[in-house]
């Protein structure tokens, strides 16, 4: 498999973070009210595209450190 232009990976990773909310804020504890060790799923408003919005978050925990793997708006 070759190998991407250089270019590529900066752009793609500037187009992922328009589409993402910014100021984001968590609001809640996890859907559901759980969390399995270290995965949990975290309720936040954000804004996207300039308006308000609710979503949450699936997240996991490395090292002691929280990192988002996925996320959903409502």
């Amino acid at each position: 498999m070759a190998a991407s232009p250089a270019g590529e990976a900066k752009q793609m990773f500037e187009m992922m973070r328009a589409m993402s909310p910014r100021k984001v804020k968590l609001v809640g504890g996890t859907v559901g009210g759980t969390v399995d060790g270290n995965d949990a799923i975290v309720d936040f408003v954000a804004v996207e595209d300039g308006k308000p919005v609710k979503g949450y978050a699936e997240v996991v925990r490395v090292g002691g450190t929280w990192y988002m793997t996925g996320s959903s708006t409502r």
